[in-house]
């Protein structure tokens, strides 16, 4: 399977998510549950706090 979109670091994963408007107080935590939990099971969480669903559903 090819996939689509490149892998991203954490570092990026977590710029990413501040450019969409999350604001993230302590990044070395934010890193720690990166290393430790998947992308998918912490968006769940932050979901429900999305301005706009529609257009994050990437």
């Amino acid at each position: 399977m090819i996939y689509q979109k490149p892998a991203l670091t954490v570092q990026q994963l977590i710029a990413q998510l501040e450019a969409r408007g999350l604001a993230i107080a302590d990044k070395p935590l934010a890193e720690h549950f990166f290393l430790n939990m998947s992308y998918y099971r912490l968006a769940g969480y932050w979901w429900p706090l999305q301005a706009d669903k529609v257009q994050r559903l990437d």
